[in-house]
């Protein structure tokens, strides 16, 4: 009897916790699908493992993903070496993928990608012995990939955040050099306008971040 109690006692908490909360239906067009039919193209003949930290966004309705990291040869728990890449996936919904080898000027990873009206902007990332400082807009000449150099960050900048508000790109948080036990935290914060001249485009400081380093 006690056990019977209990047990509709606690059926009556859930209808009273659910009462008056609306049943929301999913959609075809909310429901979560799946679908690999835009995995990575083969590499000279062999299946692409994959890439992370690349640089992404879309250009003239094209994705393009630049740069990335991986480990080719062996995973990090079979002490697999770390590889960073400069090559340019480009996929145009009518012609399928396509790949430009060597693309980037240099190998680059974990940085920020934004993507503008204009093109991709590319701020830092690193390679596997130093964060880079450098701001570049990634555009289409045709299919040729074009770099325009913009203002560099105040400082050398990998895995931070970034985000469009309005006409500035926040940039914050991240590491500042590669290596260390652990790497040390940025703790500074900068803004970039994207309506400016290139003079007005530099990496406006902001206030620091509050809160543990991160």
């Amino acid at each position: 009897m006690r056990n019977l109690i209990l047990t509709l006692f606690l059926l009556l908490g859930t209808a009273v916790s659910t009462a008056g909360v609306p049943a929301t239906q999913l959609t075809e067009t909310d429901a979560i699908r799946w679908d690999t039919s835009l995995s990575l193209p083969q590499l000279d003949g062999t299946p692409n493992i994959g890439i992370a930290g690349a640089f992404s966004g879309r250009v003239d309705g094209k994705l393009l993903i630049a740069g990335g990291a991986n480990f080719p040869d062996r995973t990090p728990e079979a002490n697999g070496e770390k590889r960073y890449h400069r090559d340019l996936y480009i996929y145009d919904a009518s012609r399928g993928w396509q790949v430009i080898r060597d693309a980037l000027p240099a190998p680059r990873a974990y940085g920020i990608s934004v993507t503008l009206p204009e093109g991709v902007l590319c701020i830092g990332g690193c390679d596997a012995s130093e964060c880079t400082d450098q701001v570049s807009l990634l555009t289409l000449d045709g299919d040729r990939p074009r770099f325009t150099p913009w203002p560099s960050l105040p400082r050398p900048l990998a895995n931070a955040a970034g985000a469009l508000v309005g006409h500035r790109i926040y940039v914050a948080g991240g590491i500042e050099q590669v290596g260390g036990e652990p790497p040390p935290p940025a703790t500074s914060s900068c803004s970039i306008s994207t309506t400016a001249d290139a003079d007005g485009r530099n990496c406006r400081r902001g206030p620091g971040r509050p809160g543990r380093l991160r």
